[in-house]
């Protein structure tokens, strides 16, 4: 009984960060979304949306904080220093993009919010980008062993610019144009491995 009480209470609570994104998918700002047309989109009275969220912004903190353990999850073992490094980023990046356009509405939520959100939204965002660039210096620790664990750092905080910048440019690009999506990809990789050759022959030439 208390198992299918919490399985029910975790599908709400789904259904209205669901909800929200929706609003967000038909070109709504989260700023302005209201607590009710939330629940009246996910088909409850407002009163079920206060047993799940504080208000909206802590509906949009949980928003944040599973986006942010995605991309986590999805940058895991991407980078096999076995592997040439041309396939090891055209890895990360079509599995990134994949991502960012299976969840575009998500994604756009944190886009809006990472300025203009609300000052616990915009800090939520900022650590999660910072667990993520951990992540990611931690992945490229095998192909750069020759750096120090700060100066990866700031080659992994590098690539993650990289890929929010041209997240922002892969959303406003209409859905149904693979092309201009797939240049876009090609740039993303083209600039990561800038980057990582740059790195390699940094940490070799400094004895970093």
């Amino acid at each position: 009984m208390m198992a299918a009480r919490a399985d029910k209470k975790a599908r709400t609570r789904n259904r209205l960060m669901d909800s929200a994104l929706a609003i967000i998918g038909f070109g709504a700002n989260f700023a302005s979304i209201s607590l009710r047309e939330v629940a009246k989109t996910a088909g409850v009275v407002p009163t079920f949306f206060y047993r799940h969220f504080g208000d909206m912004e802590d509906l949009g903190l949980a928003m944040v904080d599973e986006l942010g353990l995605n991309l986590r999850r999805l940058m895991r073992g991407s980078f096999d220093a076995k592997e040439p490094l041309e396939d090891i980023v055209k890895h990360c990046a079509d599995a990134y993009f994949s991502y960012v356009l299976d969840n575009a509405n998500l994604v756009q939520f944190v886009n809006q919010s990472r300025t203009g959100g609300t000052e616990a939204l915009q800090n939520a965002i900022r650590n999660e980008l910072q667990f993520l660039t951990g992540r990611v210096a931690t992945e490229i620790s095998g192909y750069l062993p020759e750096l120090k664990p700060h100066n990866r750092d700031i080659v992994a905080s590098l690539v993650v610019s990289t890929l929010m910048e041209n997240t922002t440019h892969l959303l406003a690009i209409p859905s149904e144009n693979n092309a201009l999506q797939d240049e876009l990809k090609q740039r993303t990789i083209d600039q990561i491995q800038v980057i990582m050759l740059g790195a390699k022959s940094w940490g070799s030439e400094s004895g970093s």
